[in-house]
């Protein structure tokens, strides 16, 4: 059997003579939006996507309206974008293996059910980490001490162990077929990826800083989050989605890759990790107008359950 060569590569940033790297195909799904009263959809051929809804608002954590906008900016438009991109990007990537090739495709985008969604489940662990659900999406990777007791080893909301969250996971496994029903994982020419994603909404290069940072005091996207995923899935290759502002991710027209990018590009090719940048696709309207609307829509429905409570 043929090795299978990573269909995601033609994403990936070529590193250049003069040690720069530029993206020669850039992913952009073609996307329509419908704008409703209290909700955004995104239409990419025949697929609709919530980017945020009534629900979201009515639903939202916080007790004060005021400073609202950072958590529907990040935490649901930003992160509903990200299941969106890296979806379309796994389904397009499909498309490319053969169909009459022998090899078998199954991929998807890791995502809690409804009814599960806030209960924290443990996804997998091993005598080091820990990777459990946090929301739809999001994961959070928490690493054991092994000065404490193997009882209290996961509780870093009392303990103050690391955490580490997710944006987002995809699966894109392909291999040869040898039996009917499924992909014979025990060939050693199966590829077996993990497409872990991380969505930023702020245009500001400032507020973004630490992703790269590698100080003393603080460790590197490859320390916080892929050594421990190449500690729990030994099999895997792994792919580091970062969708991003256009501004972030390039300084031209050429998509010649910024500094910031750059600097984490080669923190994860130490750590064997390719990366693929996505710009943030273009909404009808600026996040300042979707906050206010969002903002305006809590004052109402929260007026309209004082007033059912009373």
């Amino acid at each position: 059997m043929k090795k299978i060569i990573n269909p995601f590569c033609e994403y990936f940033p070529i590193k250049q003579d003069n040690l720069e790297y530029v993206v020669s195909k850039v992913f952009r799904p073609e996307i329509s939006f419908k704008e409703k009263d209290h909700s955004l959809i995104a239409l990419v051929k025949e697929r609709a996507y919530t980017i945020f809804g009534l629900g979201d608002i009515i639903n939202y954590p916080g007790k004060k309206i005021k400073g609202s906008g950072s958590y529907f900016q990040g935490s649901i438009i930003g992160e509903n974008m990200l299941y969106l991109v890296m979806k379309e990007l796994i389904i397009e990537t499909g498309k490319k293996v053969p169909g009459k090739s022998g090899i078998g495709l199954d991929f998807g985008i890791l995502k809690e059910m409804e009814k599960n969604i806030g209960k924290e489940l443990v996804v997998t662990y091993n005598n080091k980490y820990l990777l459990k659900h946090k929301g739809t999406i999001n994961f959070t990777i928490l690493e054991k001490s092994s000065e404490m007791d193997p009882s209290h080893s996961y509780h870093q909301e009392k303990h103050g162990l690391q955490a580490t969250e997710l944006d987002g996971m995809g699966y894109f496994h392909c291999g040869y077929i040898k039996r009917e029903g499924g992909i014979d994982y025990s060939d050693k020419n199966t590829l077996e990826i993990l497409l872990v994603g991380e969505a930023k909404t702020s245009k500001n290069s400032h507020h973004l800083k630490k992703l790269g940072s590698n100080t003393n005091n603080s460790k590197t996207i490859a320390d916080k989050v892929f050594d421990p995923l190449i500690s729990l899935y030994k099999n895997h290759k792994f792919i580091y989605l970062f969708l991003a502002p256009e501004n972030i991710l390039w300084d031209n027209k050429s998509h010649r890759v910024s500094e910031l990018p750059s600097k984490i590009i080669r923190q994860l090719e130490y750590a064997e990790v390719n990366t693929i940048l996505v710009p943030f696709p273009s909404m009808p309207k600026e996040f300042d107008y979707y906050t206010w609307k969002i903002a305006n829509i809590m004052k109402l429905t929260r007026k309209n359950k004082k007033f059912h409570n009373k």
